[in-house]
């Protein structure tokens, strides 16, 4: 009975942890910050890299036909956006690096450089 409710857990667990897991995304935010780069997000910010990734400095919200307007004037900033498809990514933009999959998405995070 143990060795089958141990096993049952350790399955939710992998099958449970990977869709909600934001962690690979907020150390690259915190290295970015780290770095003196300002972070935006599209779409609204609900906190949920805050804690994960241990940041000292509020994302800044930013709406999604702002992406190239902000990147344009904050060059060396990056932004963090969910995407479904490869095709939603914007053209000419560098990824800078991307996460599996995330609340339903696949989060990215791209800049000018």
């Amino acid at each position: 009975m143990l060795l089958s409710l141990r096993t049952f857990f350790i399955a939710a667990d992998l099958l449970l942890r990977e869709p909600y897991d934001v962690l690979r995304a907020a150390q690259q935010i915190a290295q970015e910050q780290a770095a003196g780069r300002t972070v935006a997000i599209v779409g609204e910010y609900h906190g949920q890299w805050h804690v994960a990734g241990r940041l000292h400095q509020p994302l800044v919200e930013i709406g999604a036909g702002e992406l190239d307007a902000w990147l344009t004037k904050n060059p060396t900033g990056r932004v963090l956006l969910i995407h479904r498809r490869a095709d939603d990514l914007p053209a000419g933009k560098r990824v800078v690096v991307e996460q599996p999959r995330c609340r339903g998405g696949r989060p990215a995070i791209v800049g000018m450089d």
